[in-house]
């Protein structure tokens, strides 16, 4: 499973001269980006300039940092008259026709620690599948989740599924776990819809151990085996146990899952506030503001009030919350 980038930056007229003292930020970003294409990374690079008359000034401009192959706009603000708005929306138009797939980070070491980027001066940044391997899976969560995170499916299967690793001795219980990690997803994110107002809670493991094959003699194992207290209160007073064992079972699994997924999750995307920004921006993308900055207004809270944040960012922190 392979991530990739998707970069976005925005560029003065003034920044590109070689002399000035910005054009070594940009000469690292693009030694990075170039290093990583060389590699054979399709990291996608939208480079949108301001202050310039045509793309064709921007890339004669860009040549001296080997970027003039990058994606290239520019804005049509008054200079006198700066507008985020503008790059806002050049950067939106690109994710949306193109990279709808990507997740937005603001840090990524610990996903892909090898990657040369500077983690500050971007406009914009996302992670995203470039490969299909996992193409069943990110089908599953798309059944499985809110329509809010279906553009993302493939690229958050890769997060979860990128530590895994096929067991020649034992490919039905890797196929098991892969089954599992993938549901406890789904309802996590499920779970961080309904917390943040997106939709209402509704996760039916039954439609779960369908939608995934999970194997129901693991499964079963499982359940008995490490939540057999649960399981049997689950089963208290019904006249058709049997019916609703798998459903039964797969919810208190998944129950005795959640924490470690929570944890996994919080240390990929380097903390909650980063992972509660980018589970925010994945519903409702903000383009405006470079991302930090976009990040910073959500937690203080700027762009909305504490209250309306309160239940999901509990959810992030906390790793679940009465969404049920």
């Amino acid at each position: 499973m392979t991530l990739r980038f998707v970069l976005a930056l925005c560029v003065h007229r003034g920044e590109i001269d070689p002399s000035s003292p910005v054009s070594s930020s940009l000469l690292l970003k693009a030694n990075a980006w170039l290093s990583r294409r060389l590699a054979g990374h399709a990291d996608e690079l939208l480079i949108c300039g301001r202050g310039f008359a045509d793309v064709a000034q921007l890339a004669a401009e860009l040549i001296p940092y080997g970027l003039s192959g990058a994606n290239l706009v520019v804005t049509d603000e008054a200079p006198e008259e700066p507008d985020d708005a503008a790059v806002g929306d050049k950067v939106r138009g690109w994710c949306r026709e193109h990279h709808r797939a990507a997740i937005p980070v603001v840090s990524w070491k610990a996903m892909i620690p090898e990657a040369p980027y500077p983690t500050t001066g971007w406009w914009w940044v996302g992670i995203e599948s470039a490969s299909s391997e996992a193409a069943a899976w990110a089908d599953t969560l798309r059944e499985l989740s809110p329509d809010s995170f279906a553009h993302q499916a493939q690229t958050w299967v890769d997060v979860v599924l990128a530590d895994r690793g096929a067991t020649m001795d034992d490919r039905g219980a890797d196929e098991y776990e892969e089954a599992m990690s993938v549901v406890a997803l789904a309802r996590w994110l499920t779970g961080f819809s309904a917390a943040a107002g997106d939709t209402f809670y509704c996760f039916l493991c039954s439609d779960a151990v369908e939608a995934a094959g999970i194997d129901l003699l693991r499964l079963g194992f499982e359940a008995g085996l490490s939540h057999h207290d649960q399981l049997q209160d689950a089963f208290h007073g019904l006249d058709s146990p049997e019916e609703g064992l798998p459903a039964a079972a797969l919810q208190v699994c998944l129950e005795g899952r959640t924490d470690a997924l929570r944890d996994m999750l919080d240390k990929k995307f380097a903390g909650a506030p980063a992972l509660f920004w980018s589970l925010h921006s994945c519903i409702w993308p903000n383009f405006e503001k470079p991302a930090v900055e976009d990040m910073d207004d959500l937690l203080n809270p700027r762009r909305l009030d504490m209250g309306d944040l309160e239940v999901a960012w509990l959810f992030v922190t906390d790793g679940w919350a009465e969404v049920e």
